[in-house]
């Protein structure tokens, strides 16, 4: 839905370029991994990616959550409602951006660019160094910042804007006002 069926929706119903290098996506927490999920799953629609403090949990380990935990995001049965009882499954299916990102190298896809930013006090830090540094291993085009914060909306509100500052907005031959209106 998000994908597809949005993307298209918004450009039969506003005067939105068609184009790929207008077109973005971007989250924060889950809607973070949903963006780069999205973004990579369908980088023939997306030109760039935002995720600020991406929900990058999408691993083998998932299978090792505990039944109950001091969070309900933190246990098996949250996870299994999003992708299912088979928890090891889902981490080594293209859910895990890791995979993804390998068969799309190997396919020899053109991937979005990428910005990264999290808090250097957010509990999903861990998680998004190790993407980085996935991402520099395989050799990825991306923009990584950890900068002052936590999980909250005083960070994302200030790296939305950073974010929002990167994207080629500013491009005169993408169109009026924000570069995607033609």
């Amino acid at each position: 839905f998000i994908a597809q069926e949005l993307v298209e929706f918004t450009r039969k119903s506003f005067p939105l370029s068609p184009k790929k290098e207008d077109t973005f996506i971007g989250g924060l927490s889950m809607g973070g991994y949903g963006a780069l999920y999205n973004g990579l799953k369908y980088h023939d629609t997306f030109g760039a990616i935002v995720a600020l403090s991406a929900a990058l949990m999408v691993d083998e380990s998932l299978a090792d959550l505990p039944e109950q935990a001091e969070w309900f995001g933190a246990t098996k049965a949250f996870w299994q409602g999003v992708f299912g009882p088979d928890l090891k499954a889902a981490g080594q299916s293209e859910c895990n951006l890791k995979v993804l990102i390998n068969d799309l190298l190997a396919q020899q896809v053109a991937l979005p660019a990428i910005y990264l930013a999290i808090g250097d006090d957010d509990k999903l830090l861990a998680a998004n160094v190790d993407f980085h540094e996935f991402l520099d291993q395989k050799q990825v085009a991306h923009v990584f910042k950890v900068a002052p914060g936590s999980h909250e909306w005083d960070f994302w509100d200030r790296h939305l804007k950073r974010a929002l500052d990167w994207l080629p907005l500013e491009q005169a031959s993408a169109g009026i006002n924000s570069g995607n209106v033609n």
